[in-house]
């Protein structure tokens, strides 16, 4: 019954010896040099509806896989000669055989997420590059010469990954080298292999006791674990997948008084030219239409945006309204309020000591954002629908004189709105939201959404996710709808794959829906590093007003045409007419300001770029 099989998994996922998904590969690097009899349990690879029994059988290492087969509502295995023994569950099993089993197999590696088993040097490069630097991740080494140890790989400062190679040895583990991102400097596992650099791993920390020193002087470190927290200058946060990391932050602290900011403003005569609301260094922030005058997009800008500077802490948040008029309009406006009223709360605050109760926060605020759009409506589909990003930048704990970053920005996103990170150090943009449109090709689809839109009026939560960047003081975090990051896409500015450096790619079509995200991610962000680098001051105004441009200039001949003939409908035409015109809206955060507050109407410095230039 269901039930049983239901109560049976618990029970075996309970016990020492059970080690679910292990590959077989997996088995072998962890077994190879375990005690005759040692063993372990798992899901067997080839077979949904069985187990594998695996153990040492011999003091030449080898490894023997038992098929375990459930049947008759118990377990059974098939002996050498055939013959075949039921037993009421696994347990009895492993009692019955216990003269050939030794002891359950045991491995701290497996207590940690972020150990990811047996994957290549290209698959960690692959899953480090978009994340921040510090990520690590623990895996076994490629086959080859440094096939018996362990790997550390992690992301670097200037985009490049590192690997490390540790030895298992009597009391622990030592460093035996590193190489550098595959990706960029070796075109071979040999090449890596044969590029050793010991003296990056010096130890910092020579007051150790004789029993933590090999006898070649190696660093050795009794466990993974505290091989890490000894790294943890250039080991901050562990690969995750999904979901983030798990870092400690400064008590919230209440301030004299809170700055508010949102957008855009009722009754603005030139919705092209927009208001600029700005806090000294602190943020600067701009909604406007890039829609023709005469359609209906001009005259009902559905963005909106609202942020809050309270105390130690801040808050922001952009919706886009999904499609024209007043009901997307509305619930942009009442999410982006929801939002912030949820989530600057003094009690929510206070309760808020890692990253991960800012995410749960911020996801709990989406579903006061969803309650808020459908409230009042005497049906729930009269309520219109909106994506949404919102966001905390916090200051993290820090105890240690080696870690650099005193801020992380915690992102939670629905839809396509973005968040991008440029590092004041390097000059390097990343996309912190990465992948949060699912359809890279398909900018129609934004991939979720708050509001009434599937089964009986609930939220379209496909791409609900949250995500986390370390920041330092003169970092610059950028918020923006897709009426920015869309006119960053190549293939939204008439460029050809060969045009950016993929002459292999005849045209869009032609790319892998596997890599069009990487190539449209590489160039939207090359592109906005080298705005930002380019301007004379690097300032949250100098930012918002760059991209916001961008997006104005870029449409520009798409604009006028339509305008001269109101008939014609927008071209995918994108050499001549390049750009996506839409509503538009950017926040520039400074990160570690804290000016005294002004707005800025209309300022001198903020040209009207719709004006013809001479």
């Amino acid at each position: 019954p269901l039930e049983s099989c239901v109560l049976n998994l618990k029970d075996i996922y309970r016990k020492e010896w059970f080690q679910d998904y292990l590959s077989v590969e997996e088995v072998i690097n962890f077994l190879s040099d375990q005690p005759i009899g040692t063993y372990l349990v798992r899901f067997s690879n080839s077979d949904s509806a069985s187990y594998a029994l695996e153990y040492v059988e011999n003091e030449n290492g080898r490894i023997r896989t038992v098929r375990i087969k459930c049947e008759n509502g118990g377990v059974s295995i098939t002996e050498v000669g055939g013959i075949n023994r039921e037993f009421d569950n696994i347990h009895e099993l492993l009692e019955y055989y216990s003269d050939t089993l030794g002891e359950p197999f045991e491995s701290e590696l497996l207590n940690y997420n972020y150990f990811l088993g047996n994957i290549s040097a290209e698959e960690s490069e692959e899953m480090l590059s978009k994340k921040p630097a510090g990520t690590f991740l623990i895996r076994f080494a490629d086959q080859g010469s440094f096939s018996s140890f362990l790997v550390c790989s992690y992301m670097l400062k200037t985009g490049n990954i590192k690997h490390m190679y540790l030895k298992k040895v009597a009391h622990g583990y030592i460093v035996r080298g590193s190489a550098s991102s595959a990706r960029d400097s070796f075109k071979d596992r040999r090449a890596r292999s044969a590029d050793i650099d010991r003296k990056a791993f010096t130890p910092r920390n020579r007051n150790r006791s004789k029993s933590d020193q090999s006898t070649k002087n190696a660093e050795v470190y009794l466990t993974i674990k505290k091989f890490v927290e000894f790294h943890n200058n250039i080991l901050k946060y562990p690969y995750m997948d999904k979901g983030i990391p798990d870092v400690k932050i400064a008590e919230y602290i209440t301030g004299e008084f809170d700055i508010q900011l949102r957008g855009p403003n009722d009754g603005e005569q030139d919705l092209h030219e927009g208001l600029i609301v700005n806090h000294g260094n602190s943020v600067s922030a701009q909604t406007l239409s890039t829609y023709p005058t005469n359609s209906g997009g001009y005259h009902t800008i559905c963005d909106a945006f609202r942020l809050k500077l309270f105390g130690n802490r801040s808050c922001y948040v952009i919706a886009d309204g999904c499609n024209w008029g007043g009901r997307p309009r509305e619930a942009a406006q009442r999410s982006v309020d929801a939002f912030i009223d949820y989530v600057t709360s003094v009690e929510i605050q206070q309760s808020i000591h890692n990253t991960e109760e800012c995410a749960i926060v911020m996801i709990q605020a989406f579903d006061a954002c969803h309650e808020a759009i459908v409230h009042d409506k005497s049906g729930v589909w009269d309520a219109g629908t909106t994506t949404l990003l919102g966001s905390m930048l916090v200051e993290i704990e820090n105890n240690s004189d080696v870690i650099e970053e005193e801020y992380c920005l915690v992102v939670t996103s629905v839809g396509d709105c973005k968040a991008y990170h440029w590092d004041s150090e390097t000059g390097i943009v990343i996309d912190v939201t990465y992948g949060n449109r699912q359809n890279a090709r398909d900018a129609m689809d934004c991939g979720g959404r708050l509001g009434p839109y599937v089964g009986d009026g609930l939220p379209d939560l496909r791409n609900l996710d949250s995500y986390f960047c370390p920041c330092k003081r003169g970092d610059i975090a950028i918020l923006v709808s897709d009426g920015i990051h869309d006119n960053l896409d190549p293939e939204y500015l008439g460029l050809s794959p060969s045009d950016i450096g993929y002459p292999e790619f005849e045209d869009w079509d032609a790319i892998p829906y596997s890599r069009v995200e990487d190539v449209k991610t590489k160039y939207s962000t090359d592109y906005l590093s080298n705005l930002i680098n380019n301007l004379e001051e690097k300032l949250p105004l100098n930012v918002t007003t760059a991209l916001v441009n961008n997006s104005i200039e870029t449409t520009r001949n798409t604009r006028e045409y339509m305008e001269q003939d109101p008939q014609m409908v927008e071209s995918s035409d994108y050499v001549n007419y390049p750009g996506k015109m839409d509503h538009t809206t950017c926040i520039s955060i400074g990160i570690g300001f804290n000016d005294i507050i002004e707005t800025v109407e209309k300022q001198d410095s903020i040209r009207n770029v719709f004006e013809n230039s001479e």
